[in-house]
């Protein structure tokens, strides 16, 4: 029927076939990996800057309803202003 020739040449293609499938299949996995770690970075850096956002904001709002003076004054104001700061340092070290 066939020879021993064409069987092995007939192998050693399926073998290659299956070594390149198996490499791509690879790599693939390791791009999909790559790219959720970037989208996973860049999720945690936004809601970073969205809590600092509404940090700032409620400053904002103790200072148009105590005055500016009057609310830093106050403990609560302190504490956002620290929070604040503390968010901002850690968006600037990503």
């Amino acid at each position: 029927m066939f020879s021993k020739k064409v069987v092995s040449i007939f192998g050693a293609v399926i073998l290659l076939i299956g070594i390149v499938g198996g490499v791509i299949a690879v790599e693939d996995r390791y791009v999909k990996c790559v790219e959720f770690c970037q989208l996973d970075s860049r999720l945690n850096r936004k809601i970073l800057r969205d809590d600092i956002r509404d940090y700032q904001r409620q400053k904002w709002d103790m200072e148009r309803n105590y005055g500016k003076e009057e609310a830093q004054k106050k403990r609560e104001y302190q504490e956002i202003d620290l929070k604040q700061i503390e968010l901002q340092r850690e968006l600037d070290k990503k």
